[in-house]
């Protein structure tokens, strides 16, 4: 079911692309919950949302800027209907969170002790995501 207050995620254009990962990336660096939840983290997570992957690398816990898959990279990949339900201003039951989302298709890709180590920071950075790809007007 697509959400009717947004375009559709093909509508996304190439500037809010661009600007939705710098954005995510600023408040990953500024945000205290996400980076007490990423401290001593060295890696990345790259979510391929659709037509605007997002990636935070990350040295001891301080997001850095990306580069083209960190060592430890977790990437998550979903079809863009799991991420439409994942991202909503208030998601459905069972898309608020990453780990239900599995039964709709979301698949993680990295070492898994890592993955379930820093759940909480991947958490935070999918609320942190949500919070600007609706706020922007990615969907």
């Amino acid at each position: 079911m697509t959400n009717p207050d947004h375009a559709g995620a093909a509508a996304i254009s190439a500037g809010a692309r661009a600007g939705l990962a710098a954005r995510v990336f600023r408040r990953c660096r500024d945000d205290g919950e996400f980076r007490l939840a990423a401290r001593y983290w060295t890696g990345g997570v790259r979510l391929h949302l659709p037509g605007a992957p997002v990636e935070v690398a990350l040295a001891d816990g301080v997001p850095t800027a990306a580069s083209d898959g960190p060592a430890g990279l977790l990437a998550f990949t979903a079809p863009a209907e799991t991420w439409e339900k994942l991202l909503a201003p208030i998601p459905p039951p069972a898309f608020n969170d990453i780990a239900p989302a599995a039964a709709a298709g979301l698949a993680v890709s990295g070492d898994m002790e890592t993955y379930w180590q820093y759940y909480p920071a991947i958490r935070r950075l999918v609320d942190l995501v949500r919070e600007e790809w609706n706020s922007h007007g990615a969907l």
